[in-house]
């Protein structure tokens, strides 16, 4: 990565340092990114990105906060339309931090961190990344999963009835193609 700057600019605010403090990944301080250098790769969301949104955030390309990318793949976690915007403005690098985790833990950040922030995951992608999670972390409990997620316990809890009860009857749902780059396996 000899093309990614060295320079930190200023440090993460604490409670993005550390995602989760069951997981291993640690994010780095901000640096400035090649844009070239960066993929995106499926989407946590059913619509895919929003042109409005991307259009509204090049409006204040100078004040985004910094995108979040998986060091082993340049793949985007969090911060697609920022890219967009930054990248329709005919820049050739974008703030970002390197997020430092294997593949589950690298799904685990996206969607935590846009369940909480700029344009939030509707409330049918929430529930579809909680599936996918309840199979990729059965042992996590639901209040847990309800934190990352942004979903209450209790539709966790049913969530995970319906996939124990339905487990028999029906294959589980295929994973978007976000997952697939992220080791799922499904597509």
């Amino acid at each position: 990565m000899d093309d990614i700057s060295a320079s930190v600019h200023k440090p993460m605010q604490q409670h993005v340092r550390r995602p989760d403090p069951h997981l291993g990944g640690l994010l780095s301080e901000i640096t400035q990114v090649p844009i070239s250098r960066i993929m995106v790769v499926g989407s946590l969301r059913r619509v895919g990105e929003d042109p409005r949104h991307i259009n509204a955030l090049a409006e204040v390309c100078s004040e985004l906060p910094p995108i979040v990318i998986h060091r082993k793949t340049m793949t985007v976690i969090d911060g697609v339309h920022r890219l967009r915007a930054v990248e329709n403005s005919g820049a050739t690098h974008i703030s970002a931090v390197l997020f430092n985790g294997d593949e589950r833990e690298a799904f685990v950040l996206a969607v935590k961190l846009n369940s909480n922030h700029g344009l939030p995951l509707s409330l049918a992608d929430r529930k579809a990344a909680a599936l996918h999670m309840l199979a990729d972390f059965p042992e996590w409990s639901n209040r847990r999963l309800a934190g990352v997620v942004g979903l209450s316990d209790k539709t966790i809890a049913a969530l995970r009835r319906r996939v124990r009860g339905g487990a028999q009857k029906h294959p589980p749902p295929p994973h978007p193609p976000f997952l697939c780059f992220w080791g799922a396996g499904f597509f």
